[in-house]
This record gives structure tokens, sequence and C-alpha cells, in this order.
């Protein structure tokens, strides 16, 4: 009797058997462990494995996955442009939503696009300035010629001294509440207005003077020279790309010199007219280079109220001066 051997030996075959393999193996449909599922399918000692037994996901070392990419290229490499045309910027029915100057911007560079926000930004600094700076003067020119030619209004003026202490001081009360409120609207404005009338108010009764002692055309001489040297010095500093901060301290310095200077001369009664005047022009014109500078590249669009006052100041104190000069000049 020919015993069968209960290991199968994958040498010999699946279908032999120990004893010299005259044995017919069974029918996998005979076999009671034949599934027609075939989701699991034991293989008995001695049986032939059927064809496709298990399925392939119980074998995943040897099951093959095709290429989840067209022409087996890596998910991190290019894919190839089969028409050489570039793809569209936006997904189809988008482009009512596509900027052309934010798609030009964003070719130029984020540098490019900063710079030109930033400009935008200056330039509208510069116009709500000089526009506050334009209407300060019409104020005072105004003030000054009804000062002027109204013969009424002048005596009054001159004849009642006090309002020139209470204007003066006045306008250093606003000075400071609009150092302290600048940004405090709509009260920056009331003080700036206060401000800018007793500024006028003391040009205006200076001018005043002048005009009663038959000195009017100095007067004028004087607005056309400090205009033309503020106009010529604005445009000089806004398109030079010199930096002007080195003249922060030495306008520093010569103002407390001019303040020192002119308490000595009323202490003392020295009189040095022609060549103080000379210094705080000359000073002045320094501040207006400054201011200027400082306008175009350090003050925020925040502070316009406070660069209109600085070259306020500065055209103000510029033409007093320049008059002081002038009239100087006449009386020797």
């Amino acid at each position: 009797m020919k015993t069968s051997s209960c290991y199968h030996d994958p040498k010999r075959g699946s279908a032999d058997m120990a004893g010299g393999g005259d044995m017919e193996p069974p029918m996998a449909s005979s076999s009671p462990y034949y599934y027609q599922q075939q989701a699991h399918t034991p293989v008995m000692t001695g049986q032939a494995i059927p064809a496709q037994a298990m399925p392939a996901e119980y074998y995943p070392s040897y099951h093959h996955h095709p290429a989840p990419y067209p022409h087996h290229h890596s998910p991190h490499q290019e894919m190839p442009n089969q028409s050489g045309s570039k793809p569209p910027a936006y997904p189809r029915g988008m482009e009512e939503f596509y900027d052309p100057e934010a798609a030009q911007a964003g070719e130029q560079g984020p540098s490019s696009f900063m710079d030109k926000t930033q400009g935008q930004i200056r330039l509208a600094l510069l116009r709500k300035v000089y526009t506050i700076l334009s209407l300060q003067l019409l104020v005072t020119v105004a003030v000054s010629c009804l000062f002027a030619f109204n013969r009424g209004i002048s005596d009054f003026v001159l004849a009642t001294p006090q309002l020139f202490t209470v204007a003066l001081i006045l306008s250093f009360a606003c000075l400071i509440g609009l150092f302290c409120f600048k940004q405090k609207h709509p009260m920056n404005l009331i003080l700036l207005g206060v401000f800018t009338l007793c500024q006028s108010f003391l040009v205006g009764l200076i001018c005043t003077i002048y005009y009663r002692q038959g000195a009017g055309e100095l007067v004028l001489q004087a607005f056309g020279i400090t205009l033309a040297i503020f106009v010529g010095l604005t445009a000089y500093t806004l398109y030079s790309d010199k930096d002007f901060s080195f003249l922060g301290g030495f306008c520093f310095a010569g103002l407390i010199g001019l303040m020192v200077w002119g308490l000595i001369s009323w202490l003392t009664g020295w009189r040095s007219t022609f060549w103080y005047s000379l210094f705080g022009a000359l000073l002045f014109s320094a501040l207006i280079v400054y201011d200027t500078w400082l306008l175009s590249k350090r003050f925020g669009p925040d502070e316009a109220i406070t660069a209109s006052i600085m070259l306020y100041l500065d055209v103000i104190n510029l033409f007093l001066f320049i008059l002081q000069l002038l009239g100087g000049n006449r009386r020797d």
C-alpha cells in the first residue's frame, strides 16, 4: 500500500505523490473546500492549485500597479506641454475677475508694486500739505491787504496795542494745542484756523506800519522775493536726490543763536539790524529746504497739519526778515 506524502514538494510538482505519482489528483470542483466565490480557497495536500484561486490583493508584493501619471512621470516632474501653448493664467470662467494692473504689478515684482503705492501716498500728502499752506497764505495776504487799505480798521488796530499781545499769546497757545491734538479731527482744523488768523493779524499789523510810513513798495518787494525763494528752494529739494538731513542740527543751533541774539539786542539796546536780518533770512531759507525734505521723505500721511504749520512759519519768518532787511537798508 502506497502512502501519500503529507508535504507538498515544489520540485516534483504540485500533482505528484510520494509513491511514484501514479495517483491522479482530484478535480478542484470535487473538493469540499472549493468555493465559487474564490475569496479564500484553501488547498489540500496533493491537490493542484487552481488558476487564480486567491485574489490579487493577497499578493501585494507581486501586484503590479499602473503608473498614476501619464507617460510614467513622477509627480515631482513637470508635465510636458503637448500643445506647446502657454497655459491660461486664470481658469475658464474667471476672466471677468482679471485685473490688468494687478497682473502687471505682479510681473514687475512686489518691490515695484510697493514703490508705486508709496509714491502715490507721498504725492497725496504733498498735495494736501501745499493746499493747506496755500489757503493759509491766502488768508494772510487778505488780512494784510484789509489792514493796509482800510483806514478805519488800521486806525483801530494801531490804537489798540493790546491786540498785538493777545494775538501773540493766542498763537503760541494754538501752536501747542496743534502739536498735542494734531490727529484729533476736527479739533486740529479749528486750532489751525485760529492760529492762521492770529498770525495773519500780526503780519497785517506789521505791514500796516510799513504802509503808514510810506514804505508800501517794500512790502511788495519782500513778498515777491519771499515767493521766488520759496518756490525755487521747494522745487530744488523735491526734484533733488540729495540727503538734507545734515541741516537739522545746523537749523536747531541757528534758532537757538537767533533767539539769544535777539534777547541780547533787546536787553542791551545793541542794534545790528542788517546782520541780524540777514542771518534770519538765511536760517529760514535753510529751514524751508530741511522741512521740505522731511515732508518728501519722512512725514507720514497723518502729519499733514504739522508739515503745513512748519512750512507756513518758515515762509512768514522769511518774509518778515527780508522786509526788515529792506527797511534797514532804506533807513541807512
